[in-house]
Order: C-alpha cells, then sequence, then structure tokens
C-alpha cells in the first residue's frame, strides 16, 4: 500500500490505503491500535485478511487473534446478526508464507460477492446501522434488570455467540 516511507504512516494515510484497497491484512496483535485495524477495514470497504490459530475450545481455524485464544465469534461484535464468514479471507498462520498466490487465485465473482458483504457490515456496524439500536436495547435491558450489579457471563445473556462446537 505505501511506498518507502522514512515515517511511520499517518492515520489519514492508513484510512485512505485501506479505503484503495481490496485485501487488508490485520494481522495477530497485543495493540489496540494494531486490533482495531479489522474494524477499520471494513469500515473502509476493505476484505480483512486475517491469520487464523488454534482456538482454546481446539477449532484449528477457531482464532483470529492468538494461538489457544477465544474463538472469532467471542471476539467480533453481533457475530449473530453479521456474516464474517462471507467476507473474512482466513489464513491458517502455517500457510502465511504461501498467502499471496492463495489470495490471487480468488475468482472474481467471489471477490464482488467478499466486497458487497463487506459494505453491509460496515453499515450494520456504524452508528446508522442496528449497532446502534441493539446497544441502545442491551443498555435498556441491563437498566431494567435486578442482576444489574453482578457479574454476567456473556454467553448466558447470549447464548448465539456459543460456536457450535462448544459443549
Amino acid at each position: 500500500i505505501f511506498k518507502e516511507m522514512s515515517r511511520r504512516p499517518t492515520v489519514l494515510e492508513i484510512d485512505r490505503g485501506m479505503s484503495t484497497s481490496v485485501f487488508c491484512p490485520c494481522p495477530e496483535s497485543d495493540d489496540t491500535w494494531q486490533a482495531i485495524r479489522f474494524y477499520h477495514s471494513i469500515q473502509a470497504g476493505c476484505i480483512p485478511v486475517v491469520f487464523t490459530h488454534r482456538s482454546a475450545d481446539g477449532d484449528p481455524d477457531g482464532s483470529w487473534w492468538l494461538p489457544n485464544g477465544p474463538h472469532w465469534r467471542l471476539s467480533v461484535p453481533f457475530p449473530d446478526r453479521i456474516d464474517y464468514a462471507s467476507f473474512v479471507v482466513r489464513i491458517p498462520m502455517w500457510k502465511v508464507w504461501s498467502a499471496a498466490p492463495w489470495i490471487d487465485e480468488l475468482v472474481h465473482s467471489d471477490v464482488e460477492a467478499m466486497q458487497q458483504a463487506v459494505q453491509y457490515a460496515a453499515q450494520q456496524l456504524s452508528y446508522t446501522g442496528f449497532a446502534l439500536q441493539y446497544l441502545q436495547q442491551a443498555i435498556s435491558d441491563h437498566l431494567a434488570s435486578p442482576r444489574r450489579l453482578s457479574c454476567v457471563n456473556p454467553l448466558d445473556v447470549w447464548p448465539d455467540l456459543r460456536p457450535s462446537s462448544y459443549p
């Protein structure tokens, strides 16, 4: 995306680069700024490319962020409402050095469908999509709940977040 630079690119330069790219790599990171790249790529309409690991639940390609980390369905917002699998390119870490030829082989029609799906996700994750309404309803429900001061397991509240491979 960027030619040789003697400095770190600005946020505006990164956003411009993402919005003119088809695929955006979203490498793993413990740094919040790096992890947010996934969401920036979606908002820019760029197809996220993640590198997968075995998740804590044993799924060989279940974690998009860390070896033995949480399943990706527990790491993204609204997995029950947004079909991430329809637009996220997943490459197992052990295939990382042979990823470029694989991406080149994607069928053009698949890329167009993925771009449409990522645009839909961007709209839904914005303040004008269902994300705001969903959040408002969750806050309202939480405030109305007598258990609001207790610690709640998100999987008890939203059981559809649980990957199918969970017990």
